[in-house]
Parts: C-alpha cells; structure tokens; sequence
C-alpha cells in the first residue's frame, strides 16, 4: 500500500468513527440503544440495529436516522386514529361509559356500560350499530355525528402540529 493509499484509508477511518459518534448521538437522543458494534458500521447504508426505550428492535441506518426516523412499533402507535379518551368521550355522548383503561386498536374487544348500566364488550366500531346490545339501542346519530366531526377536526389539528414541527 502506497502511502497515498494509506492516508485516504485513514481518512476513511476517521470519517467512519465520526459517523459512528453521529449515530450513537442520534440513538440516545431518543433514549435508545444501539445494539450493533461499531465494526458492523462501514457506510451510511449500513444497517443498525437500535432498541428504543420501548424495548421494540429495528433496523435502520445513517439516513433514517438522520432525517428524524425512528422505532416503525412506536411511528404505528404514535399514528393511532384514536385513544382511550376518545372511546370515553363517545361513550359519554350515547350517556354511558367506557369502561376499559386502554386503547388497544379499533378491532379490540372493549368493555362498555350504557345509561342503564348493562356491561357488555364491543369493538370501536362495533358500537356505532348497536349501542347497548341489551337494550338493542341505536347510537343517537346526531351525537355520533357531531363526535366524529370533532375528531376528524381534532385529527386535522394534530395533523398541522405534526408538521409544523417537522419543518
């Protein structure tokens, strides 16, 4: 190796051991763990492997990481369409409750208590047909309508944040 060679070697060296700070610094920002060594790295394409402080493993790389990406588990959840404020909230318009303590996703089985005080469990979804399959009671539509309007304009809003925070 000429010594031309060797000194863009070492130039390659270093610039891959500052990559390799950049990546880890981009990991513990988001109180992450980066799983792979510091050899596994070679190029900005390489992939990483990283915990996030959800415990969920990925792969990733420089660019990703880079441009704001993180943990696809936790980007899913982060995107849900509702929580469990929002089953409470419609629940209270039909004049009952919700009666689980989490938001799990729209096709779960939630527990559910209507004016009368019947308990039955539903899906999300499966309420906007029958509200209280005891007293076969049809959600009051115009309280279902308003409810949605108010999540889609809520949903709007929290789309505008999101994105003003992404630029």
């Amino acid at each position: 190796m000429t010594q031309a060679e060797a000194a863009k070697q070492q130039q390659l060296e270093r610039r891959r051991q500052q990559m390799w700070q950049k990546i880890l610094a981009k990991v513990d920002e988001r109180d992450g763990h980066c799983l792979s060594e510091p050899h596994e790295y070679t190029n900005t394409k390489s992939k990483i492997w990283v915990q996030c402080s959800q415990g969920h493993t990925f792969a990733t790389n420089w660019y990703n990481l880079y441009t704001g990406g993180w943990c696809p588990s936790c980007g899913r959840n982060s995107i849900r369409m509702y929580t469990i404020v929002d089953l409470q909230n419609y629940a209270r318009t039909q004049g009952g409750q919700c009666l689980s303590p989490k938001y799990t996703n729209i096709n779960a089985l939630y527990d559910w208590q209507c004016k009368r005080g019947h308990r039955f469990k539903a899906i999300w979804w499966g309420i906007y047909e029958v509200w209280c399959p005891y007293c076969i009671e049809a959600p009051d539509p115009r309280a279902r309508d308003k409810f949605l309007d108010s999540l889609t304009q809520s949903g709007q809003a929290a789309h505008k944040r999101k994105s003003e925070r992404a630029s």
